[in-house]
């Protein structure tokens, strides 16, 4: 297996998301996360969850469809989004399909789960379409792409989830860090963009990749990514 996907229920995931986990090898859907999947043609693999938030046609469409259903109690020690997660080998990366803009609650959890599974090992994305949540944990590196012809749309922070975040550096990044320490709470690191000399090349093709790196030393770093569009 080279990929796994996890689609969770809430409001505002968008359809882009579809081309990014279309070929994943096994999909599985947390409760409601099946609403989504089967209203935009979605293949489901795995069905998980205490079933309190999928609506009862969905749920008629995954049996007579003969997909595998695991049904678990309402009262539990982990949510049905963790469940589904811990069913996917610790090595195979993952995207985890998620509302971002929904029950604050339910997003932060998500967002310290997927930093919990990047120290386990886990590569680990969050994204509900437009926009993109990597971890950085200690010692690590980070490198995302761009097409140029979208690059000037990309909006990119860097959020610190431990008092220090030390040894920051970035690159191709309109404002660069060179072994920085970031501070919790700081917003130094809010609403960069990748380089405009980059994007304004004249040479350039819309076609053509800009690479971003983001590394660290020490400390649990968030990179935001979103999509202005």
């Amino acid at each position: 297996m080279h990929s796994a996907c996890v689609i969770c229920g809430g409001p505002n995931i968008s359809p882009a998301v579809i081309d990014t986990i279309i070929d994943s090898d096994l999909i599985i859907c947390a409760d409601s996360g099946a609403d989504f999947a089967i209203k935009n043609n979605i293949r489901i693999d795995r069905l998980v969850g205490d079933m309190d938030s999928i609506s009862s046609e969905s749920l008629e469409i995954i049996r007579s469809r003969n997909i595998p259903v695991e049904t678990v109690p309402a009262r539990k020690d982990f949510t049905d989004t963790e469940m589904a997660l811990r069913l996917i080998p610790n090595d195979v990366p993952t995207i985890l399909v998620c509302s971002l803009t929904g029950r604050i609650d339910h997003v932060m959890t998500n967002i310290l789960l997927g930093m919990k599974l990047h120290e386990e090992g886990r590569e680990i994305i969050l994204t509900d379409g437009n926009s993109d949540i990597c971890f950085l944990a200690n010692k690590d590196e980070l490198e995302l792409s761009f097409f140029v012809g979208s690059a000037k749309n990309i909006v990119i922070s860097l959020v610190p989830l431990t008092e220090k975040v030390c040894g920051v550096t970035t690159r191709n990044l309109e404002y660069e860090l060179d072994d920085a320490i970031l501070s919790f709470g700081a917003t130094l690191s809010t609403s960069n963009e990748i380089a405009n000399e980059l994007i304004a090349n004249v040479n350039a093709n819309e076609d053509d990749i800009i690479d971003v790196m983001v590394s660290t030393k020490e400390g649990k770093l968030l990179v935001v990514v979103t999509n202005r569009i």
